[in-house]
């Protein structure tokens, strides 16, 4: 048997701190990740990165995103604001793409913000985990999820 991927999904804060017009906003992110590099939590029944590999992640997360914080300080156009917020999710991306390639260890799968809106896809990564996001899906919500879902 080949090496078990688990699928993770990460939420993020933009503003940490609360104080600009992007405290209310998430970022997810999800990632499939190899057994050996997750942590999971019998109580709640989560699954995450091991603790080092998500403080890398978190630290390359928010180099980025705390440009745009100090960008939109310095900003009084909504309109500027919005295109640094969509070029700061691109930069992301791209990132993300970079950090976790296609088939390492830990693979990159979709980037969005706050109210499901996917930014970025890696739509081959999701295909090879299909079943590990269905395994995933049906521990979290139960088998009742997808028997809801398919009687519609």
């Amino acid at each position: 048997m080949g090496v078990q991927y688990e699928f993770i999904q990460c939420f993020y804060p933009v503003d940490k701190k609360g104080e600009s017009l992007f405290s209310d906003v998430e970022i997810w992110v999800d990632l499939f990740a190899e057994k050996r590099l997750c942590a999971y939590d019998p109580q709640t029944n989560d699954v995450k990165l091991i603790r080092k590999e998500r403080k890398k992640l978190e630290m390359a997360i928010y180099e980025i995103v705390n440009r745009l914080i100090m960008q939109e300080s310095e900003s009084v156009f909504s309109v500027e604001i919005m295109e640094s917020f969509a070029q700061t999710l691109n930069e992301l991306s791209v990132m993300l793409k970079e950090k976790y390639p296609e088939k390492g260890a830990i693979e990159f799968g979709s980037l969005g913000f706050e109210g499901g809106i996917q930014v970025a896809i890696d739509t081959p990564a999701h295909e090879r985990h299909a079943e590990v996001i269905v395994n995933r899906l049906a521990e979290e919500y139960g088998d009742e999820f997808f028997e809801d879902l398919f009687d519609e």
